[in-house]
């Protein structure tokens, strides 16, 4: 009588528990229920996990797509490491035409940023002899109007520039070109 008694309320346990495990008190009756189950909790299970699968399949698909998308789009309008171009802005010669200023803007990449370049050379120059660099300035967001340049006489210019700018090379005097060129710096 008093192992039937058990096994009803084990029996009775299992039926109305949520968790299917059984603590076994005595050693008389020590039996794994779960394996016992109704037939629509184990269709019901199913279909929720598979659409747990299905969602999870999807969300994982689409971050994939978005990810191919991003790095695509990042790729296309960031130019990482190209070569920087030089764009003229101002090219000037003296009174009597012997010597030239030119302005040119370099563009920047990732590991540059923009600059602004001042170069002297003689008015009729030729191609393969370098123009003598005078005057190079950077900045973040530089535009052409924070650096600008005119002749004061015969052998002065002005370059003018703005303060918040970063001055990598600035001459007093030219070096190259005859007659020399004097240089005066105004800060706005």
């Amino acid at each position: 009588a008093y192992r039937r008694l058990v096994q009803w309320r084990v029996l009775w346990l299992i039926e109305h528990s949520t968790s299917h495990q059984l603590l076994c008190k005595t050693e008389l009756l020590c039996f794994d229920f779960r394996h016992i189950a109704k037939p629509r909790t184990v269709v019901h299970k199913l279909k929720t996990e598979l659409k747990l699968i299905k969602k999870t399949l999807i969300g994982i698909l689409l971050l994939g797509i978005i990810a191919i998308i991003g790095y695509v789009v990042f790729m296309a309008n960031f130019e990482i490491f190209d070569e920087p171009t030089e764009t003229e802005l101002k090219v000037e010669c003296d009174y009597e035409g012997l010597r030239k200023i030119k302005m040119t803007e370099m563009t920047g990449n990732a590991t540059l940023n923009r600059s602004i370049h001042i170069y002297a050379t003689d008015c009729n120059y030729d191609e393969n002899i370098k123009p003598e660099p005078i005057f190079v300035a950077s900045a973040v967001f530089i535009k052409p109007k924070d650096v600008s340049f005119e002749w004061k006489s015969f052998d002065t210019l002005t370059i003018k520039y703005n303060k918040k700018l970063e001055i990598f090379k600035q001459k007093t005097e030219s070096e190259s070109v005859n007659p020399k060129i004097i240089f005066e710096y105004i800060t706005e």
